[in-house]
This record gives C-alpha cells, sequence and structure tokens, in this order.
C-alpha cells in the first residue's frame, strides 16, 4: 500500500512538471497575454490614426487628440502598468507607435521569427525592422514605424 501511495505522488508530480514545461509557467503565459494585448492596442491605434488622417488629412500631434466621447474612442493603455504607448509623427504621412514588450513574439513552426517584409518595396527586412506588415517583435521596447499610402487610404471627401 505505501509503495501505491508513493508511486501515485510521483506521477502526480511528473505531470504536474510535464504540464509546466509543455505549456509554460503562468507568470509566462500572462507576460505573453499582456504582449497580445499590446499588439492588439498598437493595432487599434494605427486603426484610429488611419481614420484620423483621411477625415483631417493631416496626422495629429499626439495620442490624446485620437480620445473622442462621441465616435467612442478612447486610446488604450498599456495592460500591465497603465502607462500610455509612444507616437511620434514623422511627416505628414508616416508615423511610428511603440510599446516595451516582455517576450520576443513567437516563432514560426522552425522555431525562427517569423520575416517582416516591407508592403512598400516588397523585398525583406529583418525579422524586427523595417515598415513591415507583420507585428514581429523582441522583447523591450520597440517601435513600429508606418507609411501612409495616399492612394490606398484616401481622404474622406
Amino acid at each position: 500500500m505505501k509503495y501505491l501511495l508513493y508511486a501515485a505522488l510521483a506521477a502526480v508530480a511528473i505531470t504536474i512538471v510535464a504540464s509546466l514545461t509543455v505549456v509554460g509557467s503562468p507568470a509566462k503565459e500572462r507576460d505573453r497575454r499582456a504582449d497580445d494585448i499590446r499588439l492588439s492596442n498598437l493595432q487599434v491605434i494605427q486603426s484610429q490614426l488611419l481614420e484620423y488622417w483621411q477625415a483631417k488629412k493631416n496626422l495629429p500631434e499626439n495620442l490624446a487628440a485620437l480620445n473622442d466621447d462621441l465616435r467612442r474612442v478612447s486610446i488604450p493603455k498599456d495592460p500591465k502598468d497603465g502607462s500610455d504607448y509612444s507616437y511620434r509623427k514623422i511627416s505628414d504621412l508616416s508615423f511610428e507607435i511603440c510599446a516595451n514588450f516582455t517576450l520576443v513574439s513567437e516563432p514560426d513552426n522552425n522555431g525562427k521569427p517569423l520575416p517582416i517584409y516591407s508592403p512598400y518595396e516588397g523585398e525583406y527586412v529583418g525579422p524586427y525592422g523595417g515598415n513591415g506588415n507583420i507585428w514581429t517583435h523582441p522583447a523591450g521596447r520597440y517601435c513600429y514605424t508606418r507609411v501612409i499610402d495616399k492612394d490606398f487610404f484616401a481622404p474622406e471627401k
């Protein structure tokens, strides 16, 4: 009976260790989820910047200009510390949005980071660089530079 109890405890311990190895620790999963929310937030901000540009034919000087109670737009904040995301107007047609990521973005099936292709030149620009339309990122602060195609995103008349 005593050996059966030890065997059962060993099986439970092995199961717990194996599940943490496969799934990852709860802290890492929280970090991954926070990074997913950051990416989603940056995509919302990018969409709002495009809508603003289409309506006003220029980019705002700061993200606060996008907040609008009438349209029910409130620019999201970082899910962990509530800080604002970084935004910089580069030119009349380009901007940069940044976030602080906890983890490196998930690799593809080969274990390598997903490549980013520039939508403007159609060439490979590296795993984290350029004006890519894939939202891969390293750990730490990372900025996405975007250029508005004024022919594709024609301003409203």
